[in-house]
């Protein structure tokens, strides 16, 4: 009877702990392509999703590894797809990347001295005609 008794705390304790609101959430997950390629155009376009999203939005910025490029926002959709067709600075070497953020000042405002503390996601890119 004690042995009973004793599995059914523990089930109950366990049911409480999985539906628990201090229970870990899902991690975010971006599904991109591993490299972008940009040409002479110097557009990027891009599409993806974001899984285990809590944020309505997510900034992006483009580096060459000596200067920032470009900057903006994505807006996921409710299944968490989203699409970026961006102009971009001219770039000093062939290679770069995309990095995503949170706004982790929560203001809606991209802020490089906060905003950019962790990156949740990166891409490489490769600038086709970098020098003209």
């Amino acid at each position: 009877m004690r042995n009973r008794f004793f599995l059914i705390i523990l089930f109950i304790g366990m049911l409480q702990a999985c539906s628990s609101p201090d229970a870990p959430q899902e991690a975010l997950q971006f599904i991109t392509p591993e490299k972008v390629t940009v040409g002479e155009d110097l557009m990027i376009e891009l599409s993806g999703e974001i899984i285990n999203s809590q944020a309505n939005y997510y900034f992006f910025q483009v580096e060459d590894g000596h200067a920032f490029l470009a900057d903006g926002v994505i807006t996921p959709d409710r299944d968490g797809h989203f699409q970026i067709k961006y102009s971009i600075e001219r770039p000093s070497n062939p290679y770069g990347y995309i990095l995503f953020y949170s706004d982790l000042d929560q203001n809606g405002k991209f802020d490089i001295e906060s905003d950019t503390e962790a990156a949740l996601h990166r891409i490489d890119i490769l600038f086709n005609d970098y020098s003209k």
